[in-house]
């Protein structure tokens, strides 16, 4: 079954680099189907077998989801700033491919972020595209209530401590996953003059990336993204009466 899930988030992921963002929605939606029966046959399987519950908790802390950050370049700049002037964040324009040999169904929440998150992606970067303009505003709610429930889910698993292991340090593959999330539900929320939740968004981004770098010695981004979420971020400087757009 998880073969068919990569399969389907991927083929998805491939139709937004070429711009076919219906086609992008079908695949990830048939994802988020298969994910959902997915979880049910995995909850009952472990609602009948206490053993084989202590082993998925055992591999999920050991086998991070393995995802594969994936650069689009979608957006005209004029035409997002036509569509969304006053913003105060920009869009991370970057999908997340599933790798072949991540964890099965072990996986099943971190899977549903990712599928939720490219599936906002998609309708974001088809709402803020010439090619919608007349239906750019539904499509931007959709991305906003697909960025919401991908980062409840991650909140959930922080609670539940299935993301984060050794302190900070996620355990899905990807920082940037978290980051790009934060960054664009942050730019969706601006874009419907919701300016206090997108800088808290922007806020919680910036905590994020010391927090993790400060826990692993290291810097964790690439130059690339540090290069734009440190961009994006100054945005987020400009005052309220100021508000500088997104391009």
């Amino acid at each position: 079954m998880f073969r068919r899930i990569t399969a389907l988030n991927n083929h998805g992921v491939e139709s937004m680099e070429r711009r076919h963002f219906r086609e992008a929605i079908f695949s990830f939606r048939h994802a988020l189907d298969c994910l959902q029966s997915a979880s049910v046959a995995n909850s009952d399987a472990n609602n009948n077998n206490n053993n084989n519950k202590m082993q998925v908790v055992e591999i999920m802390q050991h086998q991070p989801l393995q995802v594969v950050p994936i650069p689009l370049d979608c957006l005209d700049p004029s035409v997002v700033l036509s569509i969304s002037p006053h913003n105060i964040l920009e869009v991370y324009q970057c999908a997340f491919a599933l790798m072949p040999g991540s964890p099965s169904m072990q996986t099943t929440t971190e899977a549903l972020m990712v599928v939720f998150y490219n599936l906002g992606l998609t309708h974001h970067l088809w709402g803020l595209s010439y090619l919608s303009a007349k239906d750019s505003q539904i499509h931007l709610r959709e991305a906003l209530r697909c960025y919401k429930v991908a980062g409840n889910l991650f909140h959930a698993c922080q609670v539940n401590g299935e993301h984060y292991n050794s302190g900070d340090v996620p355990l899905i593959s990807s920082l940037t996953l978290v980051l790009g999330l934060l960054n664009n539900l942050g730019h969706t929320l601006a874009h419907f003059c919701k300016f206090n939740e997108a800088r808290m968004c922007g806020t919680v981004l910036d905590d994020l990336i010391d927090s993790t770098c400060s826990s692993a010695g290291h810097y964790l981004l690439s130059e690339a993204d540090g290069d734009f979420f440190f961009h994006t971020l100054s945005f987020m400087q400009v005052p309220a009466n100021n508000l500088a757009p997104a391009a």
